[in-house]
């Protein structure tokens, strides 16, 4: 084992929908060491097409991702554990932790089309009104419904249902808690005053005392016990403090004050300007913007989004199937691309009609490529796509201009999709704004270390924390692309209204 780091550290566990990771940050904001093991949903059953998440096996790797960096950093240095991980999935457990069904996953279909029997119920723009959520089809008020509908009983027997964040929390500390920056993905969250909606819950017969205790972030849940510090690697009694949904701890780990736009590039596109006030009017009802719990009481973080690198996950695997190194297909597919021209040489990609109005309700994640002939390469396809992606996120960010009547000065890229440099150029050409990039490796797990240092005492509050820690880099500028950037734009929304309304038949 290593000697104790020189500044104190928190432990970052964090579940994503790609990899399960293990991360130590000290109190500089320095990314000290990760472990990290890839992740996926399974099915459920054989014959069924349904999709949840193995957390016996995700537990497991939590464990070695955390006992291998402990081993690495040293255990004297860790001075708190928090927990972050996706939002949407939870599960129902008795009173002795047990799930009494699988966590399903937020990529599975089998809630899609029930908002209209929750429409039927209480009104979806009343719903919004209160909750700042679309009826996204994986949204826990709908996973509700379903289980009543399909695993009668289930819900009866629970003690509490927790959200992903929640269940590993539970396991260690044996606490039921949830947050708010996950809780407000469950269409049952007041979004203004961070606690759960009696109208909401009375309407639909539920009971809040099911959803365990709400806890803030950086709230001191419990000291971590014998038996979890032995399994860790840590040591006895350090705070294990309450984390949340993952994107939401991007967005505050990117350094962005309010009035800031923040662009979360991973497995999703999420778009996010981080705000004093939530907007929940028609107008938004319409453009399906999400309205989030902020990790800072007071702030919210209003957004849209859209399949990100999981339709580059797509690309690679189809095309790139020869290439077994993960790092090794992505320098592959960027250097190939970076040999073709702005607009693909005729190749376009729409790789999903979002943020379009209405299709998320429907669950639609498919998109279309147009413009192939006998002699397209391969890196045309993944070049176009990119730049398809780009679109996307143009569109995202005039979407939120208009409603929000605000125009922002540049754009920050935190996630997985940040570290791509030819994304970089092509969104900063595409949107015709600044493309700012942090000096810190993993945003994510920033955020939520900053969290675990308030609750652990190191920091007072986040304001001390921002003071102390550098976040930016210098800025990608708009190039000589811009202008024909500006022509296929116009060209990529013409085709994606055609198609929207061809499927929409």
């Amino acid at each position: 084992m290593s000697g104790a780091h020189a500044h104190p550290a928190v432990l970052v566990l964090d579940c994503g929908a790609t990899n399960v990771r293990a991360l130590a940050i000290d109190v500089t904001g320095k990314l000290l060491h990760m472990e990290a093991r890839p992740n996926a949903p399974v099915l459920q059953a054989k014959g069924k097409p349904w999709l949840v998440w193995d957390l016996e096996g995700i537990w497991a790797k939590l464990i070695v991702c955390a006992r291998n960096t402990v081993s690495v950093v040293g255990r004297e240095s860790i001075v708190a554990l928090v927990v972050t991980s996706f939002s949407d999935d939870g599960a129902p457990i008795d009173r002795k932790g047990k799930l009494l069904y699988p966590v399903i996953s937020w990529q599975c279909r089998r809630t899609i089309g029930m908002a209209e029997s929750l429409d039927a119920i209480l009104a979806l723009t009343e719903i919004y009104a209160i909750t700042g959520q679309p009826a996204l089809s994986q949204h826990t008020l709908l996973r509700l419904l379903w289980l009543r509908q399909h695993a009668p009983g289930v819900l009866e027997k629970a003690y509490k249902y927790l959200m992903f964040p929640g269940l590993i929390t539970y396991r260690l500390t044996e606490e039921c808690t949830n947050d708010p920056t996950t809780a407000d993905s469950m269409m049952l969250l007041d979004i203004r005053k961070r606690r759960y909606s009696e109208r909401i819950l009375t309407s639909l017969d539920i009971d809040s005392g099911l959803f365990g205790i709400l806890v803030e972030p950086g709230t001191v849940i419990a000291p971590l016990g014998d038996k979890m510090a032995d399994e860790l690697g840590l040591r006895r009694g350090i705070p294990i403090d309450a984390g949340g949904h993952d994107t939401q701890f991007a967005v505050f780990g990117s350094g962005c004050k309010s009035g800031e736009m923040v662009l979360s590039s991973g497995t999703w596109e999420i778009l996010m300007l981080r705000s004093a006030a939530c907007k929940t009017d028609a107008a938004a009802f319409k453009a399906d913007l999400n309205n989030e719990c902020d990790p800072v009481p007071g702030l919210f973080d209003l957004g849209l989004q859209w399949i990100g690198s999981g339709a580059i996950e797509w690309i690679s695997r189809i095309f790139y199937p020869q290439v077994s190194e993960r790092a090794h297909v992505y320098r592959t597919m960027i250097g190939e691309a970076q040999e073709v021209p702005a607009g693909a040489n005729g190749v376009m990609v729409l790789p999903s009609l979002l943020p379009m109005p209405g299709v998320f309700k429907r669950g639609t994640t498919g998109g279309t490529i147009l413009g192939c002939t006998l002699q397209t390469q391969r890196g045309e396809i993944y070049r176009a796509l990119l730049e398809g992606l780009a679109f996307q996120l143009r569109s995202a960010v005039e979407t939120l201009q208009d409603l929000l009547d605000m125009r922002p000065s540049c754009l920050t890229v935190v996630g997985g999709g940040a570290k791509n440099a030819l994304w970089n150029r092509i969104r900063a050409d595409v949107t015709n704004l600044p493309i700012r990039l942090t000096c810190q490796a993993e945003n994510t797990g920033l955020g939520a270390a900053i969290f675990g240092f308030i609750g652990a005492g190191v920091y007072a509050d986040v304001d001390e924390a921002y003071s102390q820690i550098t976040f930016f880099m210098d800025s990608i500028e708009p190039g000589s692309d811009s202008k024909r950037y500006d022509y296929l734009f116009v060209k990529y929304n013409a085709l994606g209204s055609t198609l929207d309304a061809f499927q929409s038949q």
